[in-house]
């Protein structure tokens, strides 16, 4: 229910983008694994959201490991980013 793309630089992955397929929303269990699995962490704290062409984005930092930015359509998750430093 969800497509994955890893985004690599100098031969290491430094972000993964996780998007929704079929209007089936990501579910939080989902967000939470990939944080556990490539940042170490599922803690996350969101530090700012803003509407841009009717998606909610939302900008979060993980406890000093790296960045994620979730995307909301109707409060429904429709795509996340987890970046690493």
């Amino acid at each position: 229910r969800a497509e994955f793309r890893l985004f690599t630089a100098s031969g290491r992955i430094q972000a993964v983008q996780v998007l929704a397929v079929k209007e089936a929303p990501i579910q939080e269990p989902l967000i939470k694994s990939v944080l556990q699995e490539f940042a170490g962490s599922t803690e996350y704290q969101i530090t700012s959201r803003n509407i841009k062409d009717g998606v909610r984005v939302e900008s979060g930092r993980i406890q000093n490991k790296g960045e994620v930015m979730i995307y909301r359509k109707n409060g429904a998750v429709k795509a996340f980013v987890v970046s690493v430093n």
